[in-house]
C-alpha cells in the first residue's frame, strides 16, 4: 500500500519502479492516489524455475520520494 499525505493527486507509473529481477512485475500499470488517501498495488513473481533469490525494489516518485525494499523471492513447484 502506498499513502499520499499531500494535498494533490499523485500518479505513479510503472517506469517509476526499479526491480532487480526480470520475473517480478508491478500491477496496475498506473496508480492514481488522491490527496490524503492510499492505494494498493500488486507484485507478481513468475519464475521459470524452482529457485530462491533476493532483489532490490525501488519506487522513485518526484512528489512522494524514494522507497527502497529488498524482496525475498521463492519459486516453488506448481501444484495440480
Amino acid at each position: 500500500m502506498i499513502e499520499n499525505p499531500t494535498s494533490e493527486t499523485v500518479i505513479i507509473s510503472q517506469n517509476q519502479f526499479t526491480i532487480g529481477n526480470e520475473y517480478v512485475e508491478v500491477m496496475p500499470e498506473e496508480l492514481r492516489i488522491p490527496a490524503k488517501d492510499s492505494r494498493k498495488f500488486s507484485l507478481n513473481f513468475r519464475p521459470l524455475m524452482i529457485s530462491e533469490s533476493e532483489c532490490d525494489f525501488t519506487l522513485k516518485n518526484p512528489i512522494l520520494g524514494d522507497y527502497k525494499y529488498k524482496l525475498l523471492l521463492k519459486g516453488i513447484a506448481p501444484t495440480s
